[in-house]
């Protein structure tokens, strides 16, 4: 009987050994099995190195926003979370006004996001860190809706990694614009969540879509958000349309219509907590209360982007690269609008190779939202957005709608890539030369405009400056009405123009050699001399370094004069200092402060002392209408409760004098200076002037405006005397008495509630030096709610009957409550809705497993 031979077994190779050891699967393998993972753990990574200084150092950057949106109120929202108080008006700055409704703090909202920033700051001990990982989860959420779009891997991660690196998204975490940035990570989420709704109609991605629109209004930015919605009705119409036109069904079409708007409608509900609030407040504050109902064209549209501007998308440093070199039309930027030469150079390939359905919508996208940018540079198109569209008008910076032209070309590029990617794989067919030799030309053409540039910046100089001068000189007009002279232009060229353009040469160098190795990467891959790895890798790292050049810039700021890092010890910028240890020690809600000299407006209220200036971008209307009218006049500050103004100046401007400087710190670094006269916090008049009521402009032919401008020149006349005099807006219940022996003091002060105790011993009419607020503020006399009068503008009042008085004024606004519950019902329905879903899902695949 013959023997069965055996099989021999090659013998394994070295590499083959060890890879079946390790791991069982080579590098590129593993990338191709895990994809996802890779793509965040390589953004992940080039975080890490960009940001090394805020996550490895122990200190943070110290934005604009950063120090006046969030570490100035820390202070006044942990005092109160501690003392179980949940923080909805803010006493500390502008006298007082709503700190909720105006979304300057709304601590512990969004409670997924609560959950995950405590969870990160206990595991890491760093704040910075839920900033990179939002980075992460936006560059990650663009990678995962591009692979759904069949995007190949190595081009998904190009965009998923270069659009994190944006140096305008960067800008937003470096500057304190972090509520904008975790707003608009969401954005590819939900453009994939649309897709998956109109789709599959279903109520997992019903509920699903709701939830995450939900917690994108919960991350309230405002604007971003109604950008979102804008590019979502786009997209939606975008789809729908695609759809009719291939299945002809309307039914489809009114499916979709209801599907859309249930998932807005749910959403909105689910952040009806925040938003109502919001909605109250717009009625009242420099957004649209007034008699316009929105903001003012000119205030609105002050951050317009210029056509000349586009020119940062080839040069980030042509008109300066933003802070102290900028000489662009805009009255300032701290960064360009830059996106990367080989990111735009793609962009460009898109439409030479797949002008499809895709590219034409995101390039769509794209000029839409440039010219939107324009904003009064464009006002044919601009203007009739501004009346028409529902809330636009509430909004400034139009430039702030590039977050979508951002977006929208990283997509487009990304498309571009895929498709010399896919034409390579069918290099056999017959127009694949023709192909090659379009983006070949295209390459030309391209490189052609960017040297063009490079030039007139070389050997253009007396142009470059001439149009810097003419720029300048018309924003100057523009926004101040004031006509440089000669010699500050000349003064300007040396200091600002040069070296404007000193920078934009650095960037020229570094754009031909950054295009010339990329345009030599993509021709090589297509005449078959580097593989598809190769590109990728090539591309993405030029283009790292493209945005790295302009990130690092943004992070260290090293063209300001000291050249010092953004970054700081916030204790040491926060420390206290001898005013503040004065200021301790003086009777609390007794007195408020005003820093002449301007400062960080909002320093003082991180040590919890109150000011009647401040920094918000939505401001009470009232305010800043007396600010507008009256500056910050003494007659102002006595009537604010401004007992104390602090200078680092020895002496105080003219006008000043009732304000003396303390002589214990005539040689400190803060100088205090204090008046005797303002009024008290709570106080009688004698006398009540009445001006006509709003209520009655029309019967008497006056506008608001007319209205408004009234009483402030009454005030500001020399007549008014706040003292003795009130001005009240109608008619009084009772007349008043004076009467020296009328007594009222403060029992207790919080931020929600002012007890007082008033002997009255002949009717009167009490001031309180706090600001007018009708939405929320009640008043109570012996336990019976009584009428609150705006006075003065800007302040509030009671009137008084003979007697001993328990006095109480309560901030209670009901859009809050009302808005919780809606919220809190809304949310627990998508929870149990969602988990219901997903629970028989799991048991039908056990179902069929089975």
């Amino acid at each position: 009987m013959a023997k069965k031979k055996r099989k021999r077994t090659p013998a394994k190779s070295p590499s083959t050994s060890a890879r079946s050891v390790s791991s069982g699967f080579s590098m590129p393998e593993l990338i191709s099995k895990y994809p996802s993972v890779w793509a965040a753990v390589l953004i992940f990574i080039l975080l890490l190195i960009l940001f090394y200084q805020a996550m490895f150092s122990g200190k943070m950057f110290l934005g604009h926003d950063t120090l006046k949106a969030t570490r100035c109120y820390s202070t006044f929202i942990n005092n109160a979370l501690d003392r179980g108080i949940y923080p909805l008006w803010n006493p500390y700055i502008f006298s007082g006004m709503p700190s909720f409704a105006s979304l300057s703090s709304v601590p512990r909202i969004n409670l997924v996001d609560t959950i995950i920033n405590n969870t990160l700051n206990f595991l890491t001990g760093n704040d910075f860190t839920r900033i990179l990982m939002n980075y992460v989860a936006f560059g990650w959420f663009l990678f995962f809706f591009l692979r759904k779009k069949n995007i190949s891997i190595g081009a998904a991660l190009f965009g998923g990694v270069v659009i994190v690196f944006m140096p305008q998204f960067i800008a937003f975490g470096v500057h304190g614009h972090h509520s904008k940035l975790l707003t608009l990570a969401l954005i590819p989420l939900i453009l994939y969540l649309i897709d998956q709704l109109l789709k599959r109609r279903n109520v997992f991605f019903f509920a699903l879509t709701a939830l995450v629109l939900g917690f994108q209004l919960l991350r309230m930015h405002v604007q971003v958000v109604y950008y979102t919605y804008m590019l979502i009705g786009l997209y939606f119409a975008f789809l729908t349309l695609d759809d009719y036109l291939q299945n002809k069904k309307v039914s489809n079409v009114l499916k979709s219509i209801g599907l859309l708007a249930g998932v807005i409608l749910v959403a909105v509900a689910l952040s009806s907590v925040v938003y109502l609030s919001v909605y109250e407040y717009s009625h009242y504050s420099t957004r649209g209360g007034g008699g316009g109902g929105g903001m003012a064209y000119k205030d609105a549209t002050g951050w317009s982007f210029s056509p000349l501007e586009m020119m940062t998308f080839i040069v980030p440093s042509f008109v300066g690269f933003g802070g102290e070199t900028y000489w662009g039309q805009m009255g300032m930027t701290d960064y360009p609008l830059y996106m990367g030469i080989l990111t735009l150079f793609l962009f460009g390939i898109a439409f030479v190779l797949k002008r499809d359905k895709l590219t034409w919508f995101f390039g769509g996208i794209a000029l839409f939202s440039l010219i939107v940018s324009f904003g009064r540079n464009f006002p044919i198109f601009y203007s009739p957005m501004f009346k028409l569209l529902p809330f636009f008008n509430k909004f400034r910076v139009p430039s702030m709608i590039h977050i979508l032209l951002d977006i929208s070309v990283a997509i487009v590029a990304v498309i571009g890539l895929n498709a010399l990617i896919e034409m390579k794989k069918h290099a056999a067919q017959a127009d694949y030369d023709r192909k090659v030799k379009a983006i070949t030309t295209y390459f030309y053409i391209f490189g052609g405009v960017s040297l063009v540039i490079f030039l007139y910046l070389l050997f253009g100089e007396s142009g470059y400056t001439e149009l810097a001068k003419q720029t300048i000189a018309s924003k100057y007009y523009q926004l101040f009405g004031y006509q440089l002279k000669s010699f500050q232009i000349e003064s300007l060229q040396k200091g600002l123009i040069l070296p404007a353009l000193a920078l934009a040469r650095q960037d020229g160098f570094k754009l031909i050699i950054l295009l010339a190795a990329g345009g030599w990467a993509v021709i090589a891959f297509l005449k078959n001399r580097i593989n598809q790895i190769v590109l990728i890798t090539v591309l993405l790292a030029l283009t790292m370094v493209d945005l790295w050049w302009a990130d690092f810039r943004i992070i260290k700021d090293k063209y300001e004069k000291n050249e010092e890092v953004r970054i700081q010890d916030p204790e040491d910028y926060f420390k206290e200092t001898s005013a503040v240890t004065y200021f301790r020690h003086q009777q609390k809600h007794e007195f408020r402060i005003y820093d002449i000299d301007g400062g960080d407006e909002n320093w003082y209220m991180h040590h919890l002392i109150e000011s009647v200036d401040g920094y918000n971008a939505a401001k009470l209307r009232i305010y800043q209408d007396a600010r507008d009218a009256l500056g910050y006049h003494p007659l102002m500050l006595l009537m604010l409760n401004a007992r104390y103004i602090v200078s680092a100046k020895d002496e105080l401007p003219a006008g000043y004098q009732m304000y003396q400087l303390l002589p214990n710190y005539k040689n400190q670094p803060v100088k205090i200076f204090e008046c005797p006269y303002a009024v008290p916090r709570a106080y009688f008049v004698a006398k009540d002037t009445v001006f006509l009521a709003p209520e009655g402009l029309k019967q008497k032919g006056k506008s608001y405006e007319e209205h408004r401008d009234s009483i402030l020149n009454f005030i500001k006349s020399g007549k008014f005397n706040p003292h003795f005099m009130s001005i009240l807006e109608e008619q009084p219940p009772f007349e008043i008495q004076d009467d020296e022996r009328n007594r009222v003091k403060i029992t207790d002060y919080d931020i929600h509630n002012i007890e007082l105790e008033a002997d009255v011993f002949a009717p009167a009419h009490l001031v309180l030096s706090e600001i007018y607020y009708p939405a929320g503020w009640k008043a109570y006399v012996d336990g019976e709610e009584t009428k609150i009068y705006k006075t003065n503008y800007l302040l509030r009042s009671i009137f008084l009957k003979p007697g001993k008085h328990s006095i109480r004024f309560v901030f209670d606004p009901q859009s809050f409550s009302i808005g919780l519950w809606i919220s809190s019902v809304t949310a627990i329905f998508l929870v149990v809705c969602i988990v219901i879903l997903l629970v028989k899902n799991r048991d039908r695949r056990g179902m069929r497993q089975k």
